[in-house]
């Protein structure tokens, strides 16, 4: 349903995990956020991979700690990728973002609430239609 929407242009941003991205390919993709730094150079690539499909243009943004920088340009340096710009954020921007990220991060909670009260209400219904037994018919 997400992916779908996203596809669609209703939302503007997927939130996802590694292993939810593997085999994904979406179009339209334009940016691709790491939240964190990847451990690897293949989990970096795989994920900024996201973007820049079939010859599009993409960009991928890693948000890093100051200390994480040293680090995360040796890693860019095992994929002969050395020329990545670094860009500091002043402290006072990132806390004048700090309402708007704590709302997404509401929103974000509560939708992975909803979708897991969802599952856990149709599995309920499935276990009660008995263990194991399936009622219906198929055409042929």
């Amino acid at each position: 349903k997400t992916l779908k929407a996203f596809r669609e242009g209703k939302i503007q941003v997927l939130v996802s995990s590694d292993a939810m991205t593997r085999g994904m390919d979406v179009e339209g993709v334009n940016n691709v956020v790491n939240y964190d730094k990847p451990a690897y150079i293949k989990t970096y690539i795989h994920r900024a991979g996201r973007t820049a499909r079939a010859g599009q243009l993409g960009r991928c943004f890693t948000l890093l700690h100051k200390d994480e920088v040293k680090r995360f340009k040796k890693l860019l340096q095992k994929a002969d990728n050395d020329s990545c710009p670094i860009h500091s954020i002043p402290s006072s921007l990132i806390e004048s973002l700090r309402p708007v990220y704590k709302s997404a991060l509401d929103k974000l909670k509560e939708t992975v609430e909803s979708e897991a009260h969802r599952k856990h209400t149709i599995g309920f219904k499935l276990s009660r239609m008995g263990k194991g037994r399936v009622t219906g018919h198929a055409k042929q």
